[in-house]
């Protein structure tokens, strides 16, 4: 007899799987579990901002099969989070204590916002326009309702431009995070406003990270700009 064990690799919050803005995949919550002590939104009502619907399975249980995240939020602080895949709960945390996660105390996390229904007719979860501390760490709980389980795809959205590192030697990261696909015009100017680089990006969920190099420039500040559906994003670049 051959048995087939499943075990989730972010099923606890001190294993919790990193995002990134745009499009994530590759997650399940099948066979996952539930620690002791989980925090976890009230249930009471399905579409709310901090509420779940209440679990007419397991004996009302509220946890089922919960999977942990951390994302960082964007430097402009709003991102919208968005699922896709089964009927799924959704949780926003900051952490209160920067303790060793050595256990998981409720108390410990504080609810930002929730969410488990976005509408009547769909039952994946939509948290829309949450503002957070830029470039701050935050939780991500997702749980299947009612034991729904199954693959798993989330969306951090925002309208922003993110580099890294910054300062830099000369290799730049670019996310240029929007909710629209398109065409990114990328260009680096100097102080007095010449153009020096120039690129362009074909830019979607799944494809939205890039790299340029300004290894040969001389050291100091740049200004990048990046022009994208009719919207301008713009960062300076630090080159040391």
């Amino acid at each position: 007899l051959l048995l087939h064990i499943i075990n989730q690799p972010n099923d606890s919050i001190s294993h919790a799987a990193k995002l990134h803005l745009g499009r994530n995949a590759g997650y399940s919550n099948r066979c996952a579990t539930v620690e002791n002590n989980e925090p976890h939104p009230a249930a009471s009502m399905c579409m709310t901002k901090n509420n779940w619907c209440p679990d007419q399975n397991n004996n009302y249980k509220v946890l089922d099969n919960s999977i942990w995240f951390t994302f960082l939020a964007p430097s402009i602080g709003g991102i919208t989070i968005n699922t896709h895949g089964f009927d799924t709960q959704i949780a926003v945390y900051e952490e209160l204590s920067d303790l060793p996660k050595l256990s998981q105390i409720h108390g410990r996390y504080k609810l930002l916002a929730a969410n488990d229904d976005r509408s009547y007719s769909d039952n994946t979860s939509l948290i829309e326009n949450m503002l957070l501390k830029p470039n701050k760490e935050y939780l991500l709980q997702v749980d299947g309702n009612n034991a729904s389980y199954g693959d798993l795809v989330i969306e951090l959205l925002s309208n922003s431009l993110e580099v890294f590192p910054n300062p830099s030697k000369g290799i730049f990261q670019l996310i240029v995070s929007r909710p629209d696909d398109g065409i990114a015009d990328v260009s680096v100017s100097d102080l007095n406003g010449r153009k020096l680089y120039s690129s362009i990006y074909n830019v979607s969920l799944d494809t939205n990270q890039f790299n340029i190099d300004l290894s040969g420039f001389e050291k100091g500040i740049y200004l990048l700009n990046v022009r994208m559906n009719g919207f301008n994003l713009s960062k300076k670049l630090v080159l040391w």
